[in-house]
């Protein structure tokens, strides 16, 4: 097993940035467990309701398209990541 690290988007560049760390086998083993992890934490859309200011609702959309992912997201591999 492998540690893969994703570095998607950069808060220091942008308003917006993501990372996460996926224990796999391989480049394709870890897309697709990041893949169906963002598909089934957040869908497409992860709506933040802020609150009301009047008649009008605030709120904060992102969106996500998993499918857009790829191995050049990965920014670093650790060797020997132990499964549990």
């Amino acid at each position: 097993m492998h540690t893969y690290h994703f570095d998607i988007g950069d808060s220091t560049l942008g308003p917006i940035g993501m990372c996460a760390q996926i224990c796999a086998r391989s480049n394709k083993d870890a897309l697709a467990r990041l893949r169906r992890a963002i598909r089934d934490a957040a869908g497409p859309l992860k709506e933040i309701s802020i609150g009301h200011r009047g008649s009008v609702s605030e709120y904060i959309n992102v969106y996500f398209e998993p499918d857009n992912l790829t191995s050049s997201d990965i920014d670093s591999v650790e060797e020997g990541a132990k499964a549990k």
